[in-house]
């Protein structure tokens, strides 16, 4: 049953419904529907949008936030879009790192284990601060 918007429009331009409703059928009928409403949009919506938003960035009695709004989507519109956020980088990513950049990532992954280290030294015995693992100490010169 077709709708009454669909009886109404081909009643104002003259089509019989039952061709309409032929028509609908076809495959070409979307693609046509969206360049119709495309035209529509850009020959008689748009224009007006964009009159109103360009009074509303000019209108000083407009709250704000709705004159910045407006303004954005106007630049948004001619193109001049919001720069992407920097992009950042993997710290996981070792080969990326400069020399600094390694070496602070080795005093901070030092210390965060420090931190969680546990003591499994015998009960009552405290390890001396001058004993070493056997491990080279780390080379401060690479700074």
């Amino acid at each position: 049953m077709p709708s009454w918007a669909s009886v109404e429009a081909c009643s104002r331009a003259g089509i019989p419904i039952a061709a309409f409703n032929l028509y609908q059928e076809q495959s070409s009928f979307a693609s046509d529907l969206r360049t119709v409403v495309k035209g529509v949009i850009s020959t008689l919506y748009a224009p007006r949008c964009l009159s109103f938003l360009f009074e509303t960035v000019n209108d000083v009695g407009m709250p704000a936030r709705v004159r910045v709004d407006s303004a954005r989507i106007l630049l948004d519109r001619a193109g001049y879009a919001a720069a992407a956020p920097a992009e950042e980088r993997d710290s996981g990513d070792l080969t990326q790192m400069s020399r600094d950049e390694l070496h602070r990532f080795v005093k901070e992954a030092e210390a965060k284990l420090a931190t969680e280290a546990k003591d499994v030294s015998p009960a009552g015995e405290t390890p001396r601060e001058d004993e070493s693992d056997g491990a080279p100490l780390p080379d401060d010169s690479l700074r």
